[in-house]
């Protein structure tokens, strides 16, 4: 794992340096152990470590809020890669975006990615256009796709039919017949 030491950050953008803090996210199925081990290299101690095992398609994350909320100026929240802390890029963008609006950093231990250096000082303003952009291309695929299939007559959304016309004759004779 490449890991940004303390030695290699910009000293006169963070000033004095904060905390350590590391976050990591376990799915259901999936040991946190490479995650926290690689934390722990780190060198942060347990106390400022936070995970969320999480369940379903949109869980709840209530530590991720505690270890933002923990943040002061200067700390630095590490995470084991990207992913963890976003499951889109809005979601990724508000996230730095609270970490930017407490004056703390978010390094990632596997990708080259340490938002107190210069080349990410305007990370969250463009993975915000992105995400934008991601929906509104989205949105208009969706529009455009179900434009055509209304101009070739075919059924626009709902719910596909689950009884055909021969199952709704059946259930009409044995309901005639007083038959379940």
């Amino acid at each position: 794992i490449k890991q940004i030491e303390k030695s290699s950050m910009p000293s006169s953008k963070i000033g004095a340096i904060g905390q350590e803090h590391g976050y990591a996210e376990i799915k259901v199925g999936e040991g946190g152990e490479v995650q926290i081990d690689s934390l722990r290299e780190r060198g942060i101690p347990d106390e400022r470590l936070y995970f969320d095992r999480l369940e379903g398609r949109f869980p709840e994350r209530p530590y991720l809020d505690r270890c933002l909320d923990a943040l002061q100026p200067g700390d630095i929240l590490y995470v084991h890669c990207l992913d963890r802390v976003a499951r889109s890029l809005k979601q990724l963008a508000n996230t730095v975006a609270k970490i930017e609006s407490k004056n703390a950093y978010l390094r990632s231990l596997t990708e080259p990615f340490d938002s107190s250096a210069d080349q990410y000082k305007y990370f969250s303003k463009h993975i915000s256009f992105a995400a934008e952009f991601e929906m509104r291309a989205n949105s208009e695929r969706t529009k455009a796709g179900l434009r055509e299939r209304a101009a070739k007559g075919k059924k626009v959304g709902g719910r596909p039919k689950s009884l055909t016309k021969e199952k709704i004759e059946t259930i009409a004779r044995l309901s005639l017949a007083e038959k379940s």
